[in-house]
């Protein structure tokens, strides 16, 4: 997130729901048709529209609407259905269990070899 609190895309990664629909300096300006004010952190409206797609009622879409090339254009995102939090959520939930191993098998293959990614590998308790 830039310092002017605007989301601005700087990769996509191949192996991604976004790939082919997100381009690098693309800046999200809404979700799910509905903008984001300027003084509104753009994360959180972004992670509620990601929990409220993967759930099965919204089939995992989700669409973004973008400043991109000095016109606003609209891509849909399609996410794996994952079923919702559990109500204790983190804890004892599926869905954080998923999140959480996706985001250490992440960065054990795409992380660098740093004091950081050690340090988040042992905070998830996974430090092979």
């Amino acid at each position: 997130m830039s310092s002017n609190g605007t989301l601005t895309v700087t990769a996509v990664d191949a192996a991604t729901p976004a790939a082919g629909q997100l381009h690098r300096g693309d800046v999200i300006i809404g979700v799910n048709g509905r903008l984001i004010p300027q003084w509104e952190d753009p994360r959180v409206p972004l992670g509620y529209a990601i929990a409220a797609a993967q759930n099965k009622a919204s089939d995992g879409r989700m669409t973004l609407q973008l400043g991109r090339d000095g016109k606003i254009v609209t891509a849909e995102i399609n996410l794996p259905v994952t079923g919702g939090y559990a109500e204790n959520w983190p804890a004892e939930c599926p869905t954080s269990k998923a999140i959480a191993d996706a985001a250490v098998n992440y960065v054990i293959a795409h992380g660098d070899d740093t004091f950081w990614r050690d340090l988040f590998l042992l905070g998830c308790g996974d430090a092979n």
